[in-house]
């Protein structure tokens, strides 16, 4: 398990906001669920996902979240272009 796909709901509520209406802003803040296994987790960090109002979904909070601390200048279009992506794959 990659443990920087793990986030604390206040985390994901925090980077919701530092998204502001990225892809129409976020629609749905969720872990998914699985049919044969549990969604990974650590105690209160879970494997949280976004959903955006322009269709996008599934993007991994911890991701964006590490996607922003590594990448103080560039992030913006970084997860611009990660919703783009996510966005076409939908259609």
């Amino acid at each position: 398990m990659n443990t920087n796909q793990l986030a604390t709901l206040e985390e994901a509520v925090d980077i919701k906001k530092q998204l502001g209406l990225f892809g129409g802003g976020v629609s749905n803040v969720y872990v998914p669920e699985y049919q044969y296994f549990a969604a990974p987790n650590d105690g209160d960090k879970k494997f949280y996902h976004f959903d955006f109002v322009n269709g996008a979904k599934g993007l991994n909070v911890g991701l964006i979240r590490e996607t922003i601390k590594r990448n103080p200048f560039t992030w913006p279009a970084m997860i611009a272009a990660d919703i783009a992506g996510a966005t076409s794959r939908a259609e």
